[in-house]
């Protein structure tokens, strides 16, 4: 899962994503389990049908003609659940949100982009 996710995500090996969708497929339905795990075996089982290695153990350029072969010109089913899984848990990581201009606050006192008035509260 982290050999994959860092090629569709990049940063999300750095950002731990693979701990955060563990801990999300403890609360998972089955079915969104099954998915996901049938989505990383059949990259696995290309690999070794390609390149007789498992995904992670590919160089890089092999890694990307995968999932470019699986990404275009229609996404297949399996790279879709992968994809969405680490970009969810990626732009929901402190990485991926700090990435989006997030400083680390929680709240603030006043909002400077707010253009409301007074008046109109």
């Amino acid at each position: 899962m982290i050999a994959i996710g860092d090629r569709i995500v990049p940063g999300s090996a750095a950002a731990q994503c693979n701990r955060l969708i563990d801990l999300f497929m403890t609360l998972a339905s089955e079915d969104h389990r099954q998915a996901l795990l049938h989505a990383l075996a059949e990259f696995d089982g290309k690999a070794k049908q390609q390149f007789q290695k498992p995904f992670h153990s590919l160089a890089p350029e092999q890694q990307d003609a995968l999932l470019s072969a699986a990404s275009t010109p229609h996404p297949s089913p399996s790279f879709a659940v992968v994809k969405e899984w680490m970009a969810d848990s990626y732009w929901s990581s402190r990485e991926g949100l700090r990435e989006l201009g997030w400083d680390g606050r929680m709240a603030w006192e006043s909002y400077p982009a707010c253009e409301h008035s007074e008046a109109g509260r």
